[in-house]
């Protein structure tokens, strides 16, 4: 064999070693690359994800908003001759407040209060409603994912409007307004909570 013929098949062993490790190199970047390409594309779809829950559970709370208070507005802003006055009851949730709208002249009383479904959330967790009993019918659910209710009653005393809670309210005193806060909660896994309020003039 020539020194030629050996030096030529050097030169050619070289320039294929540099080839292949030149596509290795670009093997490896081109990994590393997609990895970071698939990593950010996971980050985007877990982010969407996420914004999806939430927004799905703010509508799910303000419809909830909206149906509570549509209820109870519509018996509180009857135009016929009623008393308001606190109310509890043992179905209630422990810490939450109640309230009865009496209708004097058809006899009609509604009671409004929180309790607790046989209801249980993904995470095992207890479902809480909004509820209202008459002296004509069982305890009927009106809107469920309600945690709480709050009350403050505006009253006249001295020709003087006072919000007073309902240990305040003084014998006698004519109740012309109330305040209400409902603590909402969705129901799916962010288990995300807000508060809404209402004021009803009487």
């Amino acid at each position: 064999m020539s020194k030629n013929t050996v030096r030529t098949n050097r030169l050619s062993s070289a320039k294929y070693c540099l080839i292949k490790g030149a596509t290795l190199v670009e093997i490896m970047i081109a990994l590393c690359i997609s990895i970071l390409l698939l990593s950010s594309l996971i980050s985007v779809y877990l982010a969407t994800q996420s914004i999806n829950q939430m927004q799905l559970a703010l509508i799910t709370i303000m419809e909830n908003s909206t149906v509570a208070f549509n209820f109870l507005r519509s018996d509180l802003k009857t135009e016929d001759e009623k008393q308001i006055r606190p109310y509890h009851d043992a179905a209630m949730k422990l810490g939450s407040m109640a309230f009865l709208v009496d209708h004097i002249k058809t006899n009609e009383m509604n009671y409004y209060f929180i309790g607790q479904t046989k209801r249980k959330t993904k995470q095992g967790g207890s479902i809480y409603a909004l509820y209202r009993l008459d002296n004509k019918h069982p305890k009927t659910e009106l809107v469920e994912g309600v945690n709480d209710m709050q009350i403050q009653y505006t009253i006249l005393e001295n020709n003087q409007m006072l919000n007073v809670n309902e240990k305040e309210i003084p014998p006698g005193a004519k109740i012309i307004g109330i305040s209400l806060m409902l603590t909402f909660t969705s129901l799916n896994a962010l288990s995300l909570q807000k508060s809404e309020y209402m004021y009803v003039s009487l």
